[in-house]
């Protein structure tokens, strides 16, 4: 049996850096996604009520967020695989041939791509300027400044 993995000790100073410089590196990267999650339900029940209404809400926008990228990855993997079965047996040199009688009709539409990968695209474009007009990034961004001075004092 291997070792159980060490808990990480928060972000990197690479990755604070990051995800402090935009909210599209901050939410292209599925530990950003996770830390300001968790950070947005720590806001949504702290005990100050006017830092707990001011994140009323945020962790539902997250999850939006978080299923719509899920969604994305399934897309993708489904695409590959509807090539991977045309390839396998329905293209005339498949190695395991069928002969559905539409294996034109099947290119044409494997050609013409699916087109439902970009679904939510302008919906996640909306969460990020929500999260950007609502100062919770900007929250976030000042909790992870905090997390790096700390760590940086903790090394001397």
């Amino acid at each position: 049996m291997g070792k159980p993995e060490p808990k990480k000790e928060g972000p990197t100073k690479a990755q604070i850096e990051s995800w402090t410089k935009s909210i599209t590196d901050l939410l292209g990267d599925p530990e950003g996604r996770e830390a300001i999650l968790q950070f947005l339900k720590d806001k949504e029940n702290e005990k100050d009520t006017n830092v707990k209404e001011r994140y009323e809400g945020s962790t539902s926008y997250m999850s939006f967020y978080n299923e719509s990228e899920a969604y994305k990855s399934m897309y993708v993997k489904a695409k590959e695989k509807a090539h991977e079965i045309y390839n396998k047996h329905i293209k005339v040199t498949a190695e395991k041939k069928v002969a559905t009688g539409e294996s034109e009709t099947i290119k044409k539409r494997l050609d013409e791509g699916l087109k439902d990968e970009g679904l939510f695209d302008k919906a996640q474009d909306n969460v990020k300027k929500i999260m950007e007009d609502r100062l919770w990034y900007s929250g976030f961004c000042e909790y992870l400044n905090n997390l790096k001075i700390k760590k940086i004092s903790n090394k001397k």
